[in-house]
């Protein structure tokens, strides 16, 4: 009985161990670096996409001048 107690306090420290783990592989001090300057590469071209987009604007057109002129015009009204 006692060696089932003990295995069973073993399990359960093994998957408390195994449930607290880290995500992934550890890395070094160099992986960091270069993962770092990966994703501020990244981050500096999404950057300067965003503001070529920003830069090339459409004309801008004036809604009255859309309409037709029927609509523009005032029709006389018809006498009773």
């Amino acid at each position: 009985m006692i060696i089932v107690l003990r295995f069973l306090i073993l399990g359960l420290v093994v998957l408390g161990l195994s449930a607290c783990g880290t995500k992934g592989k550890l890395k070094s001090p160099s992986q960091i670096e270069v993962m770092e300057a990966k994703k501020k590469a990244q981050a500096e071209k999404k950057a300067r996409s965003e503001e070529d987009i920003e830069d090339v604007t459409l004309p801008q057109t004036d809604t009255d001048t859309l309409k037709k002129p029927a609509e523009t015009a005032e029709t006389p009204k018809e006498p009773k």
